[in-house]
Parts: structure tokens; C-alpha cells; sequence
């Protein structure tokens, strides 16, 4: 089985922390990429995770052939959430996977909402 080859939206603590280390120990995935819209942040994490293709921008990664799904650790940032939205339009050609770490969408009027 082939693995799964991620691609990580912005260098996030939480993904610094504990989803790249976990998607790198897994049999079924690799991280093969990261976009970082810091480049000094951007270069030593992917040097202390060996991921081979460093993006400066969100749309970049996204439109790269390197990676099969994506992992968004900042869904609060309207930049990430834009550039996910186009990429995943039901009319893009070879729409990506996503994994979100905070809902990408709000709440309307449900009492578990507050």
C-alpha cells in the first residue's frame, strides 16, 4: 500500500508538535510537504522533519502534484480557509483531502454553540 503524502498548511505549534510527528511515525503516511508564509519557521521545520518540498504560500502547496491530502492546523485564518475553499470546489479537477483542527464552519443557533 502506498503511503498517503500530506501537506501541511502553515507550521502551527499543533502541528509542529503532534501531527507531523504522528503522520511521519505512521505506516500509512508521510509528510512530503509544508507552506510556511515564514520562511525562517518554514526552513527549520523542514529541516528537523526532512520534508522535502518547502512552499512560501498556501497556493502553491495546493496546487503541487507532491501531496495527496492536507492537513490545515490554522483554519482560522481566512488565507488558508480561501485557498482550501478553491482547491476543494467541486469543480476543481483533483480536489485534495483536508483535515481541519478547528471547524471551518460556524454555528447557527444551536444551544451546544452557546
Amino acid at each position: 500500500m502506498e503511503k498517503v503524502r500530506w501537506g501541511i498548511l502553515g507550521a502551527a505549534k499543533i502541528a509542529r508538535e503532534w501531527i507531523i510527528p504522528a503522520i511521519q511515525t505512521s505506516s500509512l503516511g508521510v509528510v512530503t510537504a509544508l507552506a510556511s508564509r515564514d520562511a525562517a519557521k518554514g526552513k527549520s521545520e523542514q529541516q528537523r522533519f526532512n520534508i522535502s518540498h518547502l512552499f512560501s504560500s498556501y497556493e502553491s502547496l495546493l496546487a503541487s502534484n507532491e501531496v495527496d491530502a492536507v492537513y490545515l492546523p490554522t483554519m482560522s485564518s481566512s488565507d488558508s480557509r480561501q485557498s482550501t475553499q478553491s482547491r476543494m470546489s467541486p469543480r476543481a479537477s483533483s480536489a485534495l483531502n483536508a483535515i481541519a483542527s478547528s471547524p471551518s464552519a460556524r454555528c447557527a443557533g444551536s444551544p451546544a454553540c452557546g
